[in-house]
């Protein structure tokens, strides 16, 4: 599958789409694979790791709500969706 493919960087598809402001792009992937919110890449960070570390809120409740057993994972260091977001002050 496509979609889940990392590029050299270790990136996906559902990573590179938020960061490149391309919202239309993520929900489109988003009804191809639902499970893409979950894909891993450096330091075990996911889509939604990186959503709510750059305060993209309509994107955090998109993956929350064709993902919701999301929120359960954590990076290599242990840290939940929640810890990032007070890390980052996106609370």
């Amino acid at each position: 599958m496509i979609a889940r493919k990392l590029n050299q960087a270790g990136l996906s598809p559902l990573h590179l789409a938020p960061q490149n402001d391309r919202t239309q792009a993520v929900l489109r992937l988003l009804k191809f694979d639902e499970g893409l919110v979950r894909v891993k890449w450096r330091d075990g960070l996911t889509p939604l790791h990186q959503v709510v570390q750059t305060g993209k809120v309509v994107l955090l409740f998109k993956f929350l709500e064709v993902c919701p057993e999301a929120i359960e994972d954590v990076t290599v260091r242990d840290e939940m969706v929640f810890y990032l977001a007070v890390k980052t002050s996106m609370f």
